[in-house]
């Protein structure tokens, strides 16, 4: 479809493209009769070229109309179903970014932050659910982060459009393989409760970073929902405790009737998570993150820490040891160096060892009495806080590119590579150690619950598409799961091991990508491609003493018909093979000559110093 940016829909200008998908292509738009920007989404042809696809939009659009919520999307228009030409639902625009753009650009998974996000898309959810209305296709691209840190739900009904249609005629599976319910998979009659198994995908992904059913490909990736095949999360991110392991599993399960049965029952359970940690789920919570990651993180780490430090001292004090080991290092994994719950540790240590020495002394009168006192301590001696610390993935701002963005996410399938002993609590106050038991725990209705690792396949990625330049600068590196970041060398290839499919991603300034790697292709000793791609060029702007939201910005060549805020002018996107682009740019603010520049751009950011001259006095 030709693309539709700088021309007229209606009653709608285009201004520009600012996004597409399986459905439609997204226009920031201006409403020539309200004077109002919009988002005109525009179905693709082959969705839109039959009237009842296109009747079938317009009574979507109608119910979907109906929903009013602070955390939904508002509808405000859509195309007449008579015409034959284009097809469309315009609703307001957000400005800010996808939170598919949020777990590429700044996501550190983080059990906390995941329960809270999931938490606050429950709500709309049960205020759709409550209506009739199930939104089938929940995913991070369809939830957007507005710039005061709302999160807003939108594309609702859309993947109804072909209700009858699994495919497109281009044989494109409609909706997102990684999240689809496994009742949804088999064509069979869906409720809301999809939504709640897609919920529970997004929570493990937010909470471990990887989604919980991977595959080379869609089918696989089906295959693996239908078996409910998934790794345990706390074997991918050991930070993420039993109780959130256990919420997720229930929002995972294959049958409808054993999970959730409501978004807001969800929402209590993850309400209660949260509250066991000293964390409210608020708005006003997300808002502080969202304003500021790092310093959000580190605060409520702190909180939490706390609150686990004090329910391991009064584990302490009932002689509950178990529980008291496995507060304090999961205190450990999220502050290593915290000196107080490190000597509560070795406290609790060095009391197992002396009731293991003492029940050597005293034989089987001995034993049989610390069993009945309930401190009888069987667990092997727990992580030392180094050995914590170096299993953990999430407290390094690199874990986030982990993730893979897009709609065939390729990621490692759930093959068990260490086994936990965390375990859950026995009734007498011990712990099982049983890995079985702890797959169980923690993989709800997932069949597969382990197994032994293979070896390791040694394997060569050859890093394409980046400039030459910038593989001599030695900036930039591969991410690799549980092995860290490994330099390119000058040559863009990079030798690791692997024992399993695993996601590798570029990481540096300027350029990006990722590709999945597989035991069996690494075997032959071909090197595997992972192709860099330009990050957009994002402009920041610094007028002085002019604030952001003042300036207004226009572009006059190179980047569109636009004109907003400096604070909200939006990035723009490279084609394949561009290392740079010229612009020009035209600046206006109150009191101040207006002055028009030209920029070369390059990926990634480019700083954009403006001095306005004042009108004279």
């Amino acid at each position: 479809m030709p693309s539709l940016a700088g021309q007229k829909l209606d009653k709608y200008d285009m201004l520009e493209e600012v996004g597409h998908g399986g459905m439609a292509v997204v226009y920031r738009g201006r409403d020539t009769i309200l004077d109002r920007e919009v988002a005109v989404k525009v179905l693709h042809a082959h969705l839109a070229d039959r009237e009842e696809s296109r009747r079938r939009l317009q009574r979507e659009a109608k119910t979907v109309a109906r929903l009013h919520h602070d955390n939904i999307v508002e509808i405000f228009d859509s195309s007449d179903p008579s015409r034959a030409h284009e097809s469309y639902i315009v609703c307001e625009f957000i400005h800010g970014v996808t939170l598919r753009d949020w777990l590429d650009d700044r996501w550190v998974p983080h059990p906390v932050l995941a329960a809270m996000i999931t938490h606050r898309l429950c709500l709309p959810l049960e205020h759709a659910h409550s209506l009739g209305i199930v939104h089938r296709d929940i995913k991070p691209e369809n939830v957007m982060i507005r710039e005061d840190g709302c999160l807003k739900l939108m594309d609702f009904g859309i993947a109804q459009i072909l209700d009858t249609q699994r495919l497109t005629t281009t044989g494109q599976l409609l909706g997102s393989p990684a999240y689809m319910a496994p009742e949804l998979i088999k064509g069979g009659p869906v409720d809301k409760r999809i939504d709640i198994f897609a919920l529970g995908v997004m929570l493990y992904q937010l909470a471990t970073g990887e989604l919980p059913f991977a595959g080379r490909n869609p089918a696989q990736v089906l295959n693996r929902i239908l078996e409910g095949d998934y790794k345990p999360p706390r074997q991918v991110d050991p930070k993420v405790d039993e109780d959130l392991a256990a919420i997720i599993a229930t929002a995972l399960a294959l049958k409808p009737a054993d999970r959730y049965q409501s978004a807001n029952s969800l929402a209590k359970a993850l309400e209660g998570y949260l509250q066991s940690l000293a964390v409210e789920a608020l708005p006003e919570e997300l808002a502080a993150y969202f304003a500021n990651p790092e310093r959000y993180t580190e605060s409520a780490d702190a909180r939490v820490c706390r609150e686990l430090t004090r329910r391991a001292a009064r584990a302490m004090r009932d002689g509950n040891g178990a529980r008291a080991l496995k507060l304090l290092a999961r205190v450990l994994e999220l502050e290593p160096n915290n000196k107080r719950a490190a000597a509560m540790l070795d406290k609790v240590r060095i009391r197992g060892q002396r009731m293991r020495q003492a029940m050597a002394a005293g034989g089987a009168v001995a034993l049989v009495g610390i069993v009945a006192a309930g401190v009888l301590l069987l667990q092997p001696d727990p992580p030392t806080p180094g050995r914590v610390h170096s299993q953990e993935l999430g407290a390094d701002s690199s874990s986030r590119n982990y993730i893979i963005p897009g709609l065939d996410p390729l990621e490692r399938p759930p093959v068990v590579t260490e086994t936990e002993t965390d375990g859950g609590e026995a009734g007498d106050g011990t712990e099982t150690g049983d890995p079985e038991a702890d797959a169980g725990s923690d993989g709800g209705s997932r069949p597969n619950g382990g197994g032994r690792p293979d070896a390791s396949v040694p394997c060569t990625v050859h890093v394409q598409d980046l400039p030459a330049s910038l593989l001599a600068g030695g900036d930039y590196h591969l991410l690799v799961p549980k092995q860290g970041i490994k330099p390119l060398s000058a040559s863009g290839k990079v030798q690791i091991d692997i024992t399993e499919y695993t996601t590798v991603r570029l990481t540096g300034a300027s350029y990006t990508g990722s590709a999945v790697l597989a035991p069996d292709d690494c075997r032959t000793g071909d090197p595997q491609i992972l192709l860099a791609t330009s990050k957009p060029a994002q402009l920041v702007f610094q007028p002085g003493a002019i604030p952001l939201t003042q300036l207004i910005v226009s572009c006059l060549e190179g980047c569109g018909a636009d004109k907003r805020t400096a604070n909200n002018f939006p990035k723009l996107n490279f084609q394949r093979g561009e290392t740079e682009m010229v612009v020009k740019l035209e600046f206006k603010s109150a009191g101040y000559r207006s002055k028009t520049e030209e920029f070369k751009l390059t990926p990634g950011i480019n700083p954009i110093r403006i001095n306005l001259e004042k009108f004279d006095e």
